[in-house]
């Protein structure tokens, strides 16, 4: 690989990582150490092009992490293909024979080809792309159809196409497409059926059709398609003709660099090359007629996908799949839509598309990590061609994994996601247990030792909750904010929760606190329990180590360090060994209160932290894990030497956490990408503590009482149910007797009237045979008669004339004569045929019911062979029981009379002959036991015989059912003949009707759009009007204003009226008063110089015009005196209220009132006749009226 490197340009900055690599000291392997081997893998990566495929096996491809799962979907079994370290994979391209995979994968700044052979799931070849084309993009992979070029579409300053001959010496050829006067992205290439060595290329507004000429070594452009839309995917329909899909959601057809058709991606209902485009018009219309209210979000037709059986394409978060069914004709069968998520308010679109034509399946994957497998042709007898996509396999985690646990009892995973879900895997089902989604970020979970409780914790609290079928019933909830882990006790009496610098014990049966433990200077991030739960250990990231016991609650010891620690564990057996993962990549180990040693664990120069360890209960190995993804399996103890250390490399992305089964022969890992490893240790026989064999066994699970109670009651309804129709069955079965006797009883009758049918049939040819005889020689004696005149004149006339008529009359007596003779023949067959068709009905049927009495026959004989056979054996098995027990019996006796003869000739014997005696006593009772146990089996033989006789009663109503549902079959299926031809007519009829039906409807749209564009034009007069009213009622709004402004200065006018009458009455008053000192010269100066003072300024007369009468118009209040000073000026008080002014404003405001009236009118009558065609007349008339008045 290197050579190949630097043969094509590669500077030396490339492999100083590789260098760096190889001068890293490798541990030597040993022949005993724990292989690591990947079981099962959940997740999915989507920043990947072309993440989903099927092989040839039909095995779903799909990468995850640093690895490529080959997954068989039927057995659910996984395989992997292995990535190399460090690269970052971009595309997978799958070869048209589906026997090899490319990759394209970017190591720093280069980009690598790998090919695969799919059959060894190896890494076949190794293929770097030149530093001399630059850093590119991958735009579009693809292989040729005969999977011996691979071809490659790039883009840096300008675009770069790379052919890759796969068959010959690893070089690429190279082109450059380009169209001269356009300036567009190219998007996708798709290679030529026929010819590998070709390929189109889709830009925007082009196409280019580029060969490799033989002998050269580049591409070149040899056709170049002008367009005027913009290409979005592409593929070969056949050699020559191109499909496209655009963005303006049409599918295009272009045959020999001209476009045939263009229609609707989403009304389509068939492709074919041949049709045109009037058709197609016509079938969209059609289409879009039916379903006119669907709508259509995106317009971007994406993954054009064509194979041996189909096409298909994606519309958004729709597929679109055609049959083929003819040759380059295509019709829609199915519509696929993805669902929503728990994660999704709204659809997402699909990111990558494959079928398998065998299995007819059609998987995608969306932006979210989860595969969705659909059906690829919907069967007719589901009556739609729309359906849903499933998810396939375990729902997947859409974020990353932050916290798992796992269970003792149980084989299950708990986990808890940055998408606010927390559930439970089942890594023997590879099934989602339990899923649930809650509205608060998850820290961590733990799993109770029974698998029945389970505790949660949240931002600002930790909950306990019950474990049921598919939900978490909430318990207890304690306030713990920021917890950093939980963990249950190994016993699972107690729960530890770490938060901030404490350590809380909660008791999860009595939810209360038990104890707070509070040491820690920093956050507590992990802990760890004894293997007998009276201790935990705890680290934080300050370094301090602090040991707890757990019944008091008291610190036993604390030690501090500079370091920051993430996680802990405790050995299980004494003396007691804490091992620590710190920030810096080592592990502390501590005993005895003090540090005894720190190993660094081996990678590259940079230290990298680690994430977690765990370790074996046998205190044998440790594992851990750094934050790059890298496994480590360490044997221990650490304080005594350095054990040996291996490396692991599996994931991409962070790993957050390791967890080890309860048995320690599985491995569970969770990162970043959202991806839950379980892996398979081996070679750890000797390494394991014993368990017993019922753990990790159960799937018991809790149910609620009201469940239960609901269940018993559907059980119990469905037992009365079962009895019920038990019965209803065996009515139906008496019934079914007695509709068997009716059928053959009209069976009977119907054999009954059609003999006698055919009796009148026969009778009635007979009587038309006979009439027909008779007419036929009437008609000869007439023609005779003819004849004889004939011939007479003839003889009269002419000899040779008679000669000649002589001749013909013989012969056409000769011909009727035959005539006649043939068909009385044929009369005499009829009659026979006739009389011959009776017996072979008869026959027939006869026949018929021979051959069911024959089968009842041959199953009766059958059963009752059976049954003679089934005794024959049972009574063979009594006398073999009778003869042993008699048998026995006499064995018994025989031998009880020779022990007591031998006692009484030898009494000396005694106590030996005693002990012979509870000797055959005990083998009489293990005979009694045996004649016991020959009794049992007499009787299990009995029960099985009266079982066998309840299947042979139930074999034959069995055998009368088949009987009676074959009959009622037969009449079913001239039943349902008969109704299909009545269908048919009615058919052919309701076509007739509703082309009838088209042709009426026809005109009508004419009348229908003029109707319209009246109606439009209406409601444009209707809005005049509106605007008009409007206007007229801001008029009036003016008008009221002035009334009410005239108003104010009339009654300011009258005010000012009133206090100049005012002071021309005090201007009397005082003259009055004057004229009382007109004797006196000197007074009558004085008054009159005092009068000409007060009334020679114009402040008294303007103080007169600005009082308020309320305040001191004192005329009111002086009322008798005022009357009898104006009562002479009344006439001119009333000429001055009736000026001209003031009649002019009443009379505006008539005219006003009347013009608001007939608006008023013309609105309502606007509004109760909106459609009206004499509007315009009443309108008209209205105006008229209004400009009359």
């Amino acid at each position: 690989m290197m050579s190949l490197m630097r043969k094509y340009g590669f500077e030396a900055d490339f492999f100083v990582e590789e260098e760096e690599e190889a001068e890293e000291e490798e541990t030597p392997e040993e022949p005993d150490h724990v292989e690591v081997k990947l079981k099962t893998v959940f997740g999915l990566r989507t920043d990947v092009i072309g993440n989903v495929d099927f092989s040839i096996n039909q095995e779903l491809i799909y990468p995850v992490e640093g690895l490529i799962v080959m997954h068989n979907v039927v057995s659910n079994e996984q395989k992997f293909m292995y990535l190399p370290d460090r690269c970052k994979l971009i595309f997978i391209k799958l070869s048209y024979t589906k026997k090899c995979l490319a990759t394209i994968e970017q190591y720093f700044r280069s980009l690598l080809i790998g090919i695969y052979d799919l059959r060894t799931l190896e890494r076949r070849k190794e293929i770097p792309i030149p530093r001399t084309f630059g850093v590119r993009r991958i735009i579009d992979v693809t292989f040729s159809h005969d999977s011996r070029y691979l071809y490659i579409l790039t883009e840096a300053e300008e675009y770069l196409i790379l052919m890759l001959p796969l068959t010959e010496t690893d070089f690429f050829i190279e082109g450059y497409p380009s169209c001269p006067g356009y300036h567009s992205a190219i998007v996708c290439i798709s290679s030529d059926p026929s010819m590998g060595t070709r390929i189109a290329v889709g830009a925007e507004f082009y196409i280019l059709i580029m060969t490799r000429e033989p002998k050269s070594d580049e591409l070149t452009i040899t056709q170049t398609i002008r367009l005027d839309f913009r290409t979005i995917s592409m593929s070969h329909f056949y050699s020559g003709c191109l499909i496209i899909g655009t963005d303006n959601n049409e599918i295009i057809l272009i045959v020999n660099g001209k476009i045939k058709n263009r229609q609707n991606a989403h009304y389509a209902e068939l492709l074919d090359s041949y049709l045109t485009q009037p058709q197609l018009e016509h079938e969209r219309l059609k289409y879009e007629l039916q379903d006119p209210k669907f709508v259509i979000e995106e317009k971007k037709v994406l993954h054009m996908f064509i194979h041996s059986t189909g096409l298909a394409y994606a519309i958004g978060h729709r597929v679109y799949v055609f049959e083929k069914v003819a040759v380059h004709k295509y019709e829609r069968k199915t519509l696929l839509t993805v669902p929503r998520t728990m994660y999704d308010e709204t659809f997402s679109p699909i990111h990558a598309l494959t079928i398998d034509d065998r299995k007819e399946t059609v998987v995608v994957t969306c932006q979210h990590p989860q595969i969705y497998i659909g059906i690829h042709i919907v069967p007719e007898s589901l009556k739609t061609k729309r359906v849903d996509f499933a998810p396939l396999g375990a729902l997947l985690h859409e974020k990353e994994i932050t916290c798992a646990a796992v269970c003792t009892w149980k084989p299950v995973i708990m986990t808890g996601s940055k998408d606010f879900t927390v559930r439970i895997w089942n890594y023997k089902s590879c099934k989602v247990e339990v899923c649930c989604r809650y509205d608060d970020a998850i820290r961590d979970v733990a799993l109770n030792n029974t698998g029945y409780l389970a505790a949660m914790a949240f931002t600002n609290e930790v909950r306990l909750v019950q474990i049921f079928v598919d939900d978490y019933l909430p318990v207890k909830k304690f306030h713990f904010p920021m917890c950093n882990s939980i963990k249950y006790a190994n016993y699972g009496h107690i729960l530890a929760a770490a938060y901030g610098n404490t350590v809380s014990l909660v008791s999860p049966y009595l939810f209360h606190v038990v104890h707070h433990l509070r040491g820690n200077n920093g956050n507590v991030m992990g802990i760890s329990w004894t293997v007998d739960d009276r201790g935990i250990v705890s680290c934080a990231d300050d370094g301090m180590i602090c040991y707890w016991n757990v019944m008091n609650g008291q610190e036993i010891y604390k030690i501090e360090t500079n370091q920051s620690f993430r996680a802990v564990c405790i050995t299980t057996a004494l003396p007691e060994t804490i091992y620590a993962a710190s920030q810096t990549g080592s592990i502390h180990v501590f005993q005895n209160k003090k540090k005894i040693n720190e190993v660094r664990v081996p990678m590259r120069k940079r230290p990298l932290p680690l994430v977690d360890i765990v370790m074996f209960r046998s205190d044998q190995m440790l594992f851990a894990v750094n934050s790059k993804g890298e496994f480590y399996t360490i044997g221990l103890p650490l304080f005594m030497y350095n054990e040996p250390c291996f490396r692991v490399k599996l994931f991409v992305t962070r790993c957050n956490r390791i967890l080890l089964s309860y048995d320690g022969l599985l491995l569970i890992a969770i990162t970043d990408g959202g991806t839950l490893v379980v892996c398979s240790l081996e070679n750890i026989e000797e390494r394991l503590v014993p368990v017993d064999e019922v753990l990790l066994h159960r799937d018991d699970i809790v149910i609620p009482r009201k469940e239960v109670l609901k269940q018993r009651k559907n059980i119990k309804f469905l037992e009365t149910k079962l009895k019920r129709a038990q019965r209803e069955y065996m009515m139906q079965i008496l019934q079914c007797e007695k509709t068997d006797i009716k059928h053959l009883n009209k069976v009977h009758r119907s054999y009954c009237t059609a003999v006698t049918e055919l009796r009148t049939t026969n009778i009635e040819l007979e009587r038309r045979q006979h009439e027909e005889l008779t007419q036929v020689n009437y008609q000869l004696d007439c023609i005779r008669h003819d004849q004889a005149k004939e011939m007479t004149a003839l003889n009269e006339h002419y000899t040779d004339r008679m000669m000649a008529e002589t001749t013909k009359f013989n012969n056409l007596r000769d011909e009727l004569l035959s005539l006649r003779d043939e068909y009385g023949t044929k009369l005499l067959n009829a009659e026979n045929t006739l009389i011959d068709t009776i017996p072979e009905f008869q026959e027939d049927f006869k026949k018929k019911l021979d051959h069911r009495r024959v089968l009842l026959r041959e199953m009766m004989k059958l059963i009752n062979d059976k049954k003679i056979e089934f005794f024959d054996y049972c009574r063979v098995t009594d006398d073999r029981n009778y003869k042993i027990l008699i048998q026995t019996q006499v064995d018994f006796v025989e031998e009880l009379k020779r022990q007591k003869n031998i006692r009484r000739a030898t009494h000396a014997e005694h106590d030996l002959q005693e002990e012979i005696f509870h000797r055959f006593t005990s083998r009489k009772e293990m005979m009694e036991r045996k004649i016991q146990m020959g009794k049992e089996l007499y009787v299990t033989y009995a029960e099985l015989k009266e079982t066998l006789t309840k299947k042979y009663l139930a074999l034959q109503i069995d055998y009368n059912d088949r009987e009676h549902a074959i009959d009622q079959k037969e009449f079913r299926i001239v039943e349902l003949g008969e109704k299909n031809e009545s269908l048919e007519k009615f058919k052919y009829a309701l076509d007739e009707k509703i082309i009838e039906l088209h042709k009426a409807i026809a005109p009508k749209d004419v009348q229908i759009a003029e109707k319209i564009k009246h109606i439009l034009e209406m409601e444009h007069e209707l809005i005049g009007l509106h605007y008009s009213n409007e206007h007229l009622h801001l008029q009036l709004d003016e008008v009221k204003t002035r009334d009410m402004s005239y108003k104010k200065e009339l009654a300011t006018e009258k005010h000012r009226t009133r206090g100049a009458r005012q002071c021309y009455a005090d201007i009397l008053t005082n003259i009055f008063d004057v004229n009382k000192t007109i004797e006196d010269p000197l007074e009558l100066r004085r008054e009159v110089k005092k009068f000409f003072e007060r009334y020679a300024n114009d402040n008294v007369l303007h103080e007169y015009l600005a009082v308020i009468p309320e305040e001191k118009d004192y005329f009111q209040r002086n009322r008798v005196c005022i009357e009898n000073i104006v009562r002479s000026n009344d006439n001119v008080q009333r000429e001055l209220d009736e000026k001209p002014m003031v009649k002019k404003f009443k009379r505006e405001r008539r005219l006003l009132r009347r013009e608001l009236r007939c608006l008023r009118s013309i609105n309502k009558v606007l509004q109760e006749n909106p459609e009206d065609e004499n509007l315009f007349d009443i309108l008209a008339a209205l105006t008229h009226k209004l400009h009359r008045k």
